[in-house]
């Protein structure tokens, strides 16, 4: 019978050795749980038999770093560029298999930030941004997430290969108790998408983490920036893939931010300010 934590690893797609590293190389940065049991990466709060994206140091870090920007008085832009930058220095290798904290505290902090009504998302998987933009609504007590995901994909991308997606319990990283704030429809973003946007009138967030092939995310942008209020965000993954995002911000002069990751990439995630 295979060790819980084997299969867990396995699940992971980690290696032994990756396991070994990672946990030299975290130290004390480490989850306590898959050490603990091998049953659980993350410690769940309040969530379902499935479990949930949020350890409590993730979820204490995502709220300091909102509370320290308030304090601050500084802009937020200039903020969450130095925090990104501090958060890359210090996590050289992700504290989490699932977690890459210089995604995902950001959007949780943008999240707080524009206390948005209305927020849209393509792409889930199994819902590691998705829990953290539902944390984010439930701690500004206001706000509904709209998520549009299949569960089997394939496509090819912009260097011709094919590309196949399989995800079979879309959003199984959600705990229970945020799912009362989420919509999740099933479909193409090319269909669903504008049905949801010409439905919900205006949108204050949109997350672009769908196919990260050219034509499907200059489309999302572009159907996506209409709906957009002013001062709306437009939050959009792996600009390192191609040149959508800058051509798109380029040919409208849309005041925009790259952010960089602890992957060492220089231009991992984008922001689009309406």
């Amino acid at each position: 019978m295979t060790h819980p934590l084997i299969a867990r690893l396995n699940w992971l797609g980690w290696s032994i050795s990756d396991f070994i590293k990672i946990v030299l190389l975290s130290g004390s940065k480490f989850p306590t749980p898959i050490l603990h049991n091998g049953l659980s990466v993350l410690r769940t709060i309040d969530s379902g038999s499935i479990g949930s994206l949020h350890s409590r140091v993730h979820l204490e870090k995502a709220r300091s770093l909102f509370d320290n920007y308030e304090k601050s008085g500084k802009d937020m832009v200039s903020f969450l560029k130095n925090e990104i930058i501090d958060i890359n220095l210090k996590y050289k290798v992700r504290t989490c298999p699932l977690v890459d904290e210089s995604y995902y505290l950001p959007l949780y902090f943008i999240c707080r930030h524009l206390k948005p009504s209305k927020v849209v998302e393509t792409g889930v998987g199994y819902g590691t941004s998705t829990a953290y933009i539902l944390q984010a609504l439930e701690d500004n007590s206001h706000g509904e997430l709209h998520s549009i995901d299949i569960p089997f994909s394939e496509y090819v991308n912009d260097a011709g290969s094919n590309i196949v997606q399989v995800t079979p319990d879309i959003g199984k990283m959600v705990p229970n108790h945020l799912k009362k704030r989420w919509n999740l429809i099933i479909g193409k973003t090319s269909v669903v998408l504008p049905e949801l946007l010409q439905k919900l009138g205006t949108i204050d967030l949109f997350e672009c983490d769908s196919e990260i092939t050219y034509s499907t995310m200059m489309f999302e942008y572009k159907q996506a920036w209409d709906y957009l209020s002013p001062g709306g965000i437009l939050w959009s993954n792996a600009l390192h893939v191609n040149k959508a995002f800058s051509d798109f911000v380029t040919s409208s002069n849309i005041t925009s931010f790259a952010y960089p990751s602890t992957k060492g990439v220089n231009a991992f995630f984008g922001v689009a300010v309406k």
